[in-house]
């Protein structure tokens, strides 16, 4: 990642997540406060108005009730944390049977500040489907914050560790992590509006599980075809540090994997090769950039064949670094 680059990104990406975690944390903190509320002491209360309120499509649900705590007066008109109006007029009416004018219910309220009370406890399936909303907005933010976290040599490279050793992933294919993620933030934004449509925002808690547990799967399932997938490739040069071992994936005509000793590294260098194919019966012809290790008494190897050359530049520096007989320079 270039350094200008670099730099609009981390001027971009706050302007994008200052929305999202600002709505992140109004989602969470209703969450939070009604879920705390099906755990408040109550009190005899009685509805002093109900009304359904429509506007233009859409209808909200209005009630105000008076009650007592400790001998003092309080009047609310709150019946849940996070209630809004939706198109679905059925869903409101109910409530207004449910509370009328002059029925007794009890007012949930907190012990702290008796002021605040609900007529509604607990959670149910708009709360889920809050987070479900946010859900592909959180994905995106969170690979662009992985981005600007890795946008160093080796974040560029795709290096990571395991079981002690050093590896770098030596193909395009992405992460399983990055695939699970992608397919969970497609599958909400999918679920969201299927919801949206067929329940008026307004699902069951048991259909908004359902629909939670079909998203997660799905990111599951992609992420493990993936697993799959690169296991398959084995596309990893790895660095085994302890031992002073390289391993080196299949490349270039190379069938099996080859273990080489660091000591016998003689130098690691860039090379290029024309590489022609047919784009619509034309043929076309592009350079490949190819880091290739010079070894003692064996023939050169090839790492890998890409037409990135600033990637292929990047890993022929960084095992210069790694491998402490390693020297070499480009060679076209």
């Amino acid at each position: 990642m270039s350094a200008s680059y670099r730099v609009m990104l981390l001027l971009i990406l706050p302007l994008v997540m200052a929305p999202v975690l600002v709505l992140d944390g109004w989602i969470l903190h209703t969450l939070a406060r009604q879920s705390l509320s099906a755990f408040h002491p109550s009190a005899s209360g009685t509805i002093t108005h109900s009304e359904v309120v429509r506007d233009e499509d859409s209808y909200g649900f209005e009630a105000r009730y008076a009650y007592e705590v400790g001998g003092r007066a309080y009047e609310g008109s709150r019946y849940r944390h996070g209630a809004w109006s939706s198109s679905n007029r059925g869903r409101v009416e109910d409530l207004a049977r449910r509370f009328p004018v002059g029925a007794s219910v009890p007012v949930f309220y907190d012990p702290e500040s008796p002021g605040d009370g609900v007529l509604i406890t607990g959670v149910d399936g708009m709360y889920l489907f809050l987070l479900m909303f946010m859900t592909p907005f959180n994905m995106v933010m969170l690979m662009g914050v992985r981005h600007v976290l890795r946008g160093g040599e080796e974040g560029r490279l795709g290096v990571f560790k395991r079981a002690g050793r050093v590896h770098v992933r030596l193909t395009d294919e992405m992460s399983p992590l990055a695939v699970g993620t992608i397919a969970v933030g497609c599958a909400s934004f999918v679920s969201m509006f299927v919801l949206a449509i067929v329940m008026s925002v307004y699902p069951s808690l048991m259909v908004a599980v359902l629909a939670w547990v079909a998203v997660i799967a799905t990111g599951v399932i992609f992420a493990k075809r993936q697993h799959s997938k690169l296991a398959a490739l084995d596309p990893d040069l790895i660095l085994d540090e302890r031992n002073q071992m390289l391993s080196v994936p299949s490349c270039d005509g190379r069938r099996n994997r080859l273990s080489v000793p660091w000591s016998k590294v003689k130098s690691v260098f860039l090379d290029q090769r024309p590489y022609e194919y047919s784009d619509e019966g034309t043929m076309t012809v592009m350079t490949l950039w190819c880091p290739t290790l010079e070894i003692s008494a064996k023939p050169n190897q090839t790492l890998a064949q890409w037409s990135d050359k600033h990637k292929a530049a990047l890993l022929v520096k960084w095992l210069q670094a790694r491998l402490p007989h390693a020297k070499g320079v480009e060679k076209v």
